[in-house]
């Protein structure tokens, strides 16, 4: 399996919020791209997943550092 990850628009994290609050990534699987788009600033833990066939959903973002 090939994988790779991309900061296609930066990533900002703000020290009051926990979350990433803007930003996007692109990681690509198999030669299959998906976006994950971090929001407008918002102090919150949801993202939007862009899939390749154009279907998006919305995801809760785990805390990373209790993985």
């Amino acid at each position: 399996m090939a994988f790779t990850a991309e900061i296609t628009t930066p990533l900002i994290k703000r020290k009051n919020c926990p979350w990433i609050a803007s930003g996007v990534r692109a990681i690509t699987i198999n030669g299959r791209t998906r976006t994950m788009d971090y929001g407008d600033g918002a102090c919150d833990r949801v993202a939007t997943v862009t899939y390749p066939n154009g279907f998006t959903r919305e995801v809760l973002i785990r805390n990373w550092w209790r993985l």
